[in-house]
């Protein structure tokens, strides 16, 4: 089950003996790059990448120093860590069927599965490229889309600018994310800071009794927000 949420490579943490400097693979940076050329006016002279990361188990990048980069792998697999405890309790999940059931096709709440996805996007999703991370322009500098579409007066055969739909990509572990904090196995304070972004507002949580205690507990769906109506995830 934990192969078909995450994206790994089959040497994940064993030395790569084909390179000219040895390594070792510690996730992947699964990421789309592509575009197209305009040829009706510049002869292919302009490029109009579209680049987007799909996935991304190792963090960000452009890090300056070694701790910032551990933080940044460790955010990018705090799901995967929480899943693999999670799983260890054989009784709430006996078979693959159970875990698909509950950890893919669970109910949420919309908007803290919202808050979830925000956050997820960040650690190892679309927007967890870091500084170093760049994603490219269109090669016209921006005359395309300031020329409506046009370029030395002549339309542009493709967008010069693309941005994915939500749809475009369903990304397994997003799910796994979301169905952990709706069954309880994780508090929405606990995985924002586990995923490295800010604690979310405190309308989504009452004040815990016990003195001491280091995170808010949930409010039950229903109580949490007056429109958070439970729904299934596609």
């Amino acid at each position: 089950f934990i192969s078909s949420v995450f994206i790994q490579p089959e040497v994940l943490g064993k030395p790569n003996s084909n390179d000219k400097s040895p390594s070792i693979e510690i996730g992947q940076f699964f990421h789309i790059n592509w575009g197209w050329r305009e040829y009706f006016t510049t002869g292919g002279g302009i490029s109009y990448p579209w680049r987007v990361i799909l996935e991304n188990t190792i963090g960000s990048i452009g890090h300056n120093t070694s701790e910032q980069r551990v933080t940044a792998f460790k955010q990018a697999n705090s799901i995967l860590l929480n899943l693999v405890t999670v799983l260890k309790d054989k009784a709430k999940y006996p078979t693959k069927a159970e875990m698909e059931e509950k950890l893919i096709n669970c109910d949420t709440n919309t908007m803290i599965a919202q808050h979830v996805t925000n956050c997820s996007a960040l650690a190892f999703l679309a927007e967890s490229g870091g500084s170093s991370y760049i994603p490219l322009g269109p090669g016209d500098n921006g005359s395309g889309v300031l020329g409506d579409g046009t370029i030395f007066g002549t339309p542009l055969a493709y967008p010069s600018k693309w941005k994915p739909s939500a749809d475009f990509y369903e990304s397994r572990s997003l799910k796994v994310a979301n169905c952990l904090v709706a069954q309880g196995s994780l508090s929405l304070f606990d995985i924002s800071n586990s995923l490295g972004c800010d604690a979310p507002l405190t309308k989504y949580y009452k004040k815990s009794g016990k003195k001491g205690g280091k995170s808010p507990t949930p409010l039950k769906r229903g109580k949490a927000l007056k429109s958070g109506k439970g729904r299934r995830q596609s």
